[in-house]
């Protein structure tokens, strides 16, 4: 048998208590060299941080594959008061991170080519059409004129 290990799917029973006493601004970590935090955790993890808090200090020496599962599964039967509770402290966390790390506002990408200035002279050569090209173009017109002009008498 493998230490640590839960036999036949017997789970020690691990109680949280109620209302946590948890900071919601020990939940993002400040890093000093200046890096951005982490984003806040969700409920979720905020409830399997203390489940396992909890299981170290009752004793038990369990994988985290375990108590995972151990936590999701607890997590899945708390009533709905105690899940509302969970979500207000992941809210505040989330809001403190907010305001220490303001995302900063982004702009369009079509609104660096909306600068459009008519005060200052245009520095882009035009090009002249070659004779070559005007040329091509009377012919053309000249053709489409004479086709249109065959259409219609028809």
């Amino acid at each position: 048998m493998i230490p640590n290990q839960v036999v036949d799917d017997v789970q020690p029973t691990i109680k949280l208590i109620f209302p946590p006493t948890i900071d919601p601004r020990d939940l993002i970590t400040l890093y000093p060299d200046g890096r951005e935090p982490s984003r806040a955790p969700n409920a979720f993890i905020i409830y399997r941080k203390l489940f396992i808090k909890t299981t170290k200090d009752e004793g038990y020496s369990l994988p985290m594959t375990i108590i995972s599962s151990m936590a999701s599964k607890s997590w899945e039967k708390e009533p709905e008061v105690v899940k509302k509770e969970y979500k207000r402290i992941a809210r505040e966390a989330f809001l403190y991170r907010s305001n220490i790390c303001p995302k900063p506002k982004r702009e369009g990408k079509r609104k660096q080519w909306n600068i459009i200035s008519f005060t200052q002279p245009s520095n882009r050569q035009r090009k002249t059409k070659s004779p070559k090209s005007v040329a091509a173009l009377e012919s053309q017109q000249l053709s489409l004129t004479s086709i249109s002009f065959l259409t219609s008498e028809s």
